[in-house]
């Protein structure tokens, strides 16, 4: 299940795809923690919904640069056709809506695509 997870050129099973998931995501929460963290810092005296605010800017922000960086290193040694296009496309448009959780599925779904044949 936890075969390699990071080896982006790799096709994985589904239940690989599933332990691939759970690794990224428990990865997102200490560079999401970072991000907030960074983003809020500025904000020491403001009111509690300028704060709410900033946070959820912050966790959207953090959460589209992750899924973008970790889908760009799967497609690297992937063929650049429709489907994985899609899934790629589909993870960068859920995550600032739905978080990293949303984001990461189009992508694991991704890694059970094969590699290109270079």
């Amino acid at each position: 299940m936890f075969t390699d997870v990071f080896v982006s050129a790799r096709q994985r099973t589904r239940r690989q795809a599933l332990g691939w998931f759970l690794v990224f995501l428990l990865i997102s929460l200490p560079v999401g923690l970072v991000v907030v963290t960074a983003g809020t810092a500025n904000l020491v005296g403001a009111s509690p919904e300028d704060y709410r605010d900033a946070i959820v800017r912050a966790a959207r922000v953090a959460a589209t640069l992750y899924v973008t960086l970790v889908g760009l290193s799967l497609m690297w040694r992937r063929e650049k056709n429709v489907v994985n296009l899609s899934l790629m496309t589909a993870a960068v448009v859920l995550a600032p809506v739905v978080g990293t959780l949303g984001g990461l599925v189009p992508l694991a779904w991704l890694t059970t695509r094969p590699p290109s044949a270079q």
